[in-house]
């Protein structure tokens, strides 16, 4: 770091420079704009806005300069001006009422591509058509290259040959832990509240940590600081409301949204006690609830709270008879909340400190009674399991100038694991049994430092030199640890920049996940422990960007090698509960290898947008206690991956998408084969395969579907209608869910044949919004 500080001294610009700082934000909505770039035409050197909307650019004290602030999807704005001493200015970008134009992005501007990192709008993640007509950010980044999708319907992503716990996701800055509703068909966040989404798969800045694989940063809206407004929602997969507005003069805002599954309502329990006489109702249902107040203390400090509540439910209740009963419940979900606190110290230095704590929990209770009076009993079992964080952080930026940032900051995070819980309650007339097994709970601590230097050597090259050292302790062991992070971006010619990183990853928390249709009744969150060494991966990464045709097109080729150690894996020779010890069923020290290449085609402006991405990826593990102790295919080593998404604006108000994804089966285990014959019937096929004598031993069939959508906007008197009309896997081919063995009957002798089970045939969905 020293070495950097005197680097900077080198170009010695300080004292013929001043400094231009503040927000860049909507100009309508008053939501400050992630990422914005503001560019100082004059010298060709610019700044992007942080998180918070905040921005720092150094100037020539005296020197009339033009400043361009741009953002995609607003008109930009340009000031001509020449600054004396430092000064804070506020930029207020209008949305671009002109979309369908093509609009000149001018290649000059501040160079926001970053090696293995990509953004979404809201835009882009409302135009993919979607399962149930549900807008979904996870279900719009699986379409991006290097990701690849697990079950059929399913949110999981799976990011460069990494498992899918080995994702950190993030809402406004805190982890959440389960990230599915509907077994894994819809996640938890909802589009209407999201302002800036982007997923890193490489490259990571030094401030990010504990997860291997990828980073998924969502952050929420805060609120509407000019007028109050709304939406309501109804569609096949759920019902939302949103609100947001100002509550005191444009300086506190709020934002709150909630969604419900209605499906129990108004569907399962009505059926299910029509169609079992009320002998047995059954009902599923899932939630969520965000909101937000952002408060402006005074022109340098601002206050935050965020919040987020969600459960799934199922419940079923047997009347077995008139005098008896059982009732069995499942809930599980996430609770997070938190405080934050920015300041702007001076026209160099910004912070921001957060407080918060973030749970998920699953719980699962059942209760027989019998009211009879000769033998009154009940018995009651429950059965949970738990993770929750204490979390204190703070985050600091330092501009020196346009060619050196200094970010550095700290934090601890106490996690408290409860693997099971298992508690058991028998009444009768004789007696009462209490019983509890498996309750302890296992405490950690996870100390961080980390500091990032930001470098610009000339107009060519950029440079993140970080180091992020961690300490995390259980149980009396200790374990530190040192991560170097290093990015390099070089600019090969005015619109071609070539990109390296490398970096090293730490993760001190893992999951245990037993295949159960996307239930989590079967995961368990575990620490590291002195047994189990934390996770480590080191993964290289190149590419090349170029901004093609006035940059209309953004064409972007990459290379990784990642590898990893210490891996923790389940073993599926035991059968997993909550009520036994969970270490008895871990495997340790694995080792793992991943590598591929990803290209990307983009299109972000004008009438007809969309992107076309491949992936050319291989993912292997290898434990001393499976197959041998060989190497052997990671479950969702997928060779081949495919994505187009294209989407064409008729109007204003009529916009049409289509999706086509194609993708290499995932690999599955089976412990017997035969000989295998094609057999086509409607939702179940048996096919030729190649079958090798290892685990995950058969490919299944190539995955592929397309997804068309139409999106109808009117504009009424009091607000907006939109309808959304999909088509999920238009041409309705049955991709396989799973395989299973079976048995067929030729000319009166019986074969074992492998038959595949499909879930999703061609499904339409309509869904309504209005907007006021």
């Amino acid at each position: 770091m020293v070495f950097c500080l005197l680097l900077v001294n080198f170009f010695s610009w300080a004292q013929n420079k001043v400094h231009i700082n503040g927000l860049v934000a909507d100009a309508v909505t008053g939501e400050v704009l992630i990422n914005a770039s503001v560019y100082n035409k004059t010298s060709k050197t610019g700044s992007l806005s942080n998180a918070f909307g905040y921005y720092n650019l150094s100037v020539e004290k005296g020197v009339p300069v033009e400043i361009v602030i741009s953002y995609m999807g607003y008109s930009e704005q340009q000031v001509f001006s020449s600054f004396k001493s430092d000064t804070s200015i506020n930029f207020h970008l209008s949305p671009d009422n002109h979309q369908l134009e093509e609009v000149k992005v001018h290649a000059n501007k501040v160079n926001n591509r970053e090696l293995g990192i990509m953004r979404m709008t809201n835009t882009q993640i409302n135009s993919v058509p979607a399962l149930g007509g549900e807008s979904d950010v996870l279900k719009a980044y699986q379409s991006m290259p290097g990701i690849a999708v697990g079950a059929e319907g399913r949110s999981d992503i799976y990011v460069r040959g990494g498992g899918h716990d080995q994702n950190l996701f993030i809402l406004d800055d805190i982890p959440l832990y389960y990230i599915n509703h509907l077994g894994g068909f819809v996640s938890v966040f909802n589009s209407d509240v999201i302002k800036d989404s982007k997923i890193i798969k490489g490259g990571f800045p030094a401030k990010y940590g504990n997860r291997l694989s990828s980073v998924i940063d969502i952050r929420m809206k805060d609120g509407n600081n000019k007028s109050f407004h709304g939406s309501a929602s109804i569609g096949l997969i759920s019902s939302k409301i949103a609100l947001e507005g100002p509550i005191k003069d444009g300086s506190t805002t709020f934002m709150i949204s909630a969604r419900r599954l209605m499906w129990d309502v108004f569907v399962m329990k009505p059926l299910s006690a029509i169609l079992n006489s009320g002998d047995l109702i059954t009902g599923y249902t899932f939630y969520d609830i965000n909101a937000k107040v952002k408060h402006q203390l005074s022109d340098k400090d601002y206050l935050y709270f965020s919040f987020y509540n969600g459960d799934d439910k199922t419940s079923n209740i047997f009347n077995i008879d008139e005098t008896s009963k059982q009732v069995t419940q499942q809930k599980w979900g996430n609770f997070l909340t938190a405080l934050r606190y920015n300041r702007i110290y001076s026209n160099k230095l910004f912070s921001n400190s957060t407080i918060s704590y973030t749970k998920f929990r699953y719980l699962s209770d059942s209760e027989y009674k019998d009211f009879s009076e000769e033998n009154e009993q009940s018995y009651q079992s429950s059965l949970s399991s738990s993770i929750n964080d204490l979390m204190v952080k703070t985050n600091f930026e330092y501009f020196k100038n346009n060619h050196y940032k200094l970010d550095f900051g700290g934090g601890i995070t106490i996690h408290n694991f409860q693997p099971g819980k298992q508690t058991i309650e028998e009444i009768s007339e004789a007696s009462k049994i209490d019983t509890t097994l498996n309750q302890s709970i296992l405490h950690s601590y996870e100390r961080f430092l980390y500091f990032e230097n930001q470098i610009k050597l000339g107009s060519k090259i950029n440079m993140n030199l970080g180091l992020r050292a961690t300490n995390y302790s259980i149980q009396q062991k200790s374990f530190n640890s040192l991560e170097p992070r290093f990015i390099l971006d070089y600019s090969l010619l005015k619109n071609v920049t070539a990109n390296f990183s490398f970096t090293s990853m730490k993760q001190n928390v893992h999951l245990l996940d037993y295949p159960s249709f996307g239930l989590p009744n079967s995961d368990i969150w575990i620490p590291t422990t002195s047994e189990m060494n934390p996770e480590s991966a080191k993964q290289l990464s190149s590419g090349i960007t170029w901004l093609a045709h006035d940059s209309k097109y953004e064409i972007v080729l990459e290379a990784y090698w990642k590898n990893m150690k210490n891996l923790v894996a389940l073993d599926k020779s035991k059968s997993i509960s909550h009520s036994t010890n969970w270490y008895e069923h871990v495997l340790t020290n694995g080792i793992g290898k991943s590598y591929g290449v990803e290209f990307m085609l983009s299109k972000k402006t004008g009438q007809f947008t969309g992107w076309v991405s491949y992936t050319y990826s291989r993912s292997f593990r290898q434990f001393d206690a499976l197959n041998n102790g060989n190497w052997y295919r990671f479950k969702y080593d997928r060779p081949h991956s495919l994505n187009i998404n294209l989407a064409y604006a008729f109007s204003e108000s009529l916009d049409l998408s289509a999706m086509w994804i194609f993708q290499s089966g995932s690999l599955i285990t089976l412990n017997n084969v035969s000989t295998i014959s094609p057999d086509f019937n409607y939702n179940e096929k048996i096919y030729h395969l190649d079958i090798y004598t290892e685990k995950n031993n058969i490919r299944m069939v190539p995955y592929h579907r397309l997804d068309v959508g139409l999106e109808k906007h009117k504009q009424k008197k009091r607000g907006e209608a939109v309808w959304r009309f999909s088509i999920y896997n238009l041409y309705n081919h049955l991709n396989p869910y799973y395989y299973y063995w079976g048995t067929k009957e030729v000319d009166g002798v019986e074969y074992e044949q492998l038959y595949q089970k499909s879930l999703f045939p061609i499904i339409p969905s309509l869904s309504y919004t209005w907007k006021w």
